[in-house]
Protein backbone atom coordinates (compact mmCIF):
# COMPACT_ATOMS: atom_id res chain seq x y z
CA UNK A 1 0.00 0.00 0.00
CA UNK A 2 1.12 3.23 -1.01
CA UNK A 3 1.83 6.11 1.87
CA UNK A 4 1.09 9.28 0.54
CA UNK A 5 2.58 12.42 2.51
CA UNK A 6 0.77 13.43 5.61
CA UNK A 7 -0.01 17.66 6.74
CA UNK A 8 0.60 18.84 10.05
CA UNK A 9 0.75 22.26 11.31
CA UNK A 10 4.18 24.02 11.95
CA UNK A 11 3.51 23.47 15.31
CA UNK A 12 2.47 20.31 15.87
CA UNK A 13 5.63 19.71 13.52
CA UNK A 14 7.86 20.75 15.75
CA UNK A 15 6.40 19.66 18.89
CA UNK A 16 6.32 15.89 17.60
CA UNK A 17 9.82 16.11 16.64
CA UNK A 18 11.02 17.86 20.35
CA UNK A 19 8.76 14.66 21.78
CA UNK A 20 11.22 12.07 19.49
CA UNK A 21 14.11 13.76 20.26
CA UNK A 22 13.65 13.73 23.93
CA UNK A 23 12.06 10.21 24.44
CA UNK A 24 14.01 7.37 25.53
CA UNK A 25 12.06 4.34 25.02
CA UNK A 26 13.85 0.84 25.05
CA UNK A 27 10.50 -0.45 23.58
CA UNK A 28 11.54 -1.56 20.05
CA UNK A 29 8.20 -1.55 18.41
CA UNK A 30 7.97 2.06 20.16
CA UNK A 31 11.26 2.87 18.77
CA UNK A 32 9.91 2.21 15.49
CA UNK A 33 7.13 3.66 15.31
CA UNK A 34 8.95 6.99 16.44
CA UNK A 35 11.32 6.55 13.64
CA UNK A 36 8.26 5.60 11.17
CA UNK A 37 6.27 9.20 12.01
CA UNK A 38 10.55 11.26 12.22
CA UNK A 39 10.39 9.79 8.47
CA UNK A 40 6.66 11.23 7.87
CA UNK A 41 7.46 14.35 9.56
CA UNK A 42 10.59 14.97 7.00
CA UNK A 43 8.66 14.56 3.97
CA UNK A 44 5.67 16.40 5.48
CA UNK A 45 3.13 18.87 3.87
CA UNK A 46 4.11 21.88 7.03
CA UNK A 47 1.47 24.31 7.20
CA UNK A 48 -0.10 26.61 9.21
CA UNK A 49 -3.10 25.16 11.08
CA UNK A 50 -5.59 27.34 9.70
CA UNK A 51 -4.89 25.74 6.26
CA UNK A 52 -4.97 22.01 6.94
CA UNK A 53 -8.18 20.55 6.00
CA UNK A 54 -10.90 19.54 9.08
CA UNK A 55 -10.43 15.76 7.87
CA UNK A 56 -6.86 15.55 8.76
CA UNK A 57 -5.77 14.42 11.86
CA UNK A 58 -3.71 16.08 14.15
CA UNK A 59 -2.95 16.72 18.02
CA UNK A 60 -6.46 16.98 19.87
CA UNK A 61 -8.26 15.58 17.07
CA UNK A 62 -11.10 12.94 17.87
CA UNK A 63 -10.94 9.82 15.67
CA UNK A 64 -12.70 6.74 14.91
CA UNK A 65 -10.63 4.02 13.07
CA UNK A 66 -11.17 0.66 12.22
CA UNK A 67 -9.20 -2.36 12.53
CA UNK A 68 -8.55 -6.08 12.19
CA UNK A 69 -9.26 -6.20 15.41
CA UNK A 70 -11.85 -3.90 15.80
CA UNK A 71 -13.28 -0.42 15.77
CA UNK A 72 -11.63 1.94 18.18
CA UNK A 73 -14.09 5.38 18.54
CA UNK A 74 -13.57 8.39 20.12
CA UNK A 75 -10.27 8.57 20.38
CA UNK A 76 -8.36 11.72 21.13
CA UNK A 77 -4.52 12.39 19.82
CA UNK A 78 -3.00 13.86 22.91
CA UNK A 79 0.64 14.15 23.85
CA UNK A 80 2.26 11.53 25.42
CA UNK A 81 1.64 13.08 29.29
CA UNK A 82 -2.30 13.38 28.47
CA UNK A 83 -2.28 9.31 26.96
CA UNK A 84 -5.05 7.26 28.80
CA UNK A 85 -6.61 4.75 27.11
CA UNK A 86 -9.31 4.72 29.76
CA UNK A 87 -10.30 7.52 29.04
CA UNK A 88 -9.72 7.21 25.39
CA UNK A 89 -6.68 9.41 25.17
CA UNK A 90 -3.84 7.90 22.38
CA UNK A 91 -0.46 9.39 22.80
CA UNK A 92 0.67 10.86 19.43
CA UNK A 93 4.08 8.88 20.15
CA UNK A 94 1.58 5.25 20.68
CA UNK A 95 2.18 3.57 17.87
CA UNK A 96 -1.57 3.95 16.47
CA UNK A 97 -0.93 7.52 17.16
CA UNK A 98 1.75 7.55 15.24
CA UNK A 99 0.59 6.12 12.30
CA UNK A 100 -2.28 8.08 12.02
CA UNK A 101 -1.31 11.25 12.37
CA UNK A 102 -1.11 13.72 9.47
CA UNK A 103 -3.38 11.65 7.20
CA UNK A 104 -7.03 12.13 6.74
CA UNK A 105 -10.91 10.35 7.26
CA UNK A 106 -11.26 7.82 4.55
CA UNK A 107 -7.06 6.80 4.46
CA UNK A 108 -5.51 3.39 5.12
CA UNK A 109 -2.88 3.34 7.28
CA UNK A 110 -0.52 0.27 7.60
CA UNK A 111 0.83 -0.16 10.57
CA UNK A 112 3.58 -2.63 12.25
CA UNK A 113 1.89 -4.19 15.03
CA UNK A 114 3.51 -7.40 17.33
CA UNK A 115 5.39 -8.42 14.12
CA UNK A 116 2.68 -8.09 11.44
CA UNK A 117 1.46 -5.40 8.92
CA UNK A 118 -1.98 -3.80 10.35
CA UNK A 119 -4.66 -1.77 7.90
CA UNK A 120 -5.82 0.81 9.49
CA UNK A 121 -8.95 2.45 8.30
CA UNK A 122 -9.87 6.08 9.35
CA UNK A 123 -13.55 6.24 9.39
CA UNK A 124 -14.21 9.76 11.07
CA UNK A 125 -12.15 12.72 11.98
CA UNK A 126 -13.50 15.66 14.35
CA UNK A 127 -11.30 18.39 15.05
CA UNK A 128 -13.01 21.16 17.38
CA UNK A 129 -12.51 25.16 16.65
Amino acid sequence: MLQKNIIVSEHDFHLILNLIDSSFTIDPLIKKSHRQLYNHLKSAEVTTSELIPNTVIRINSVVDIKTSFGRKMGLRIVEPDEGDMKRNKLSVLSPIGAAILGFSEGDKVEWLCHGTIETLLIEKVINEG
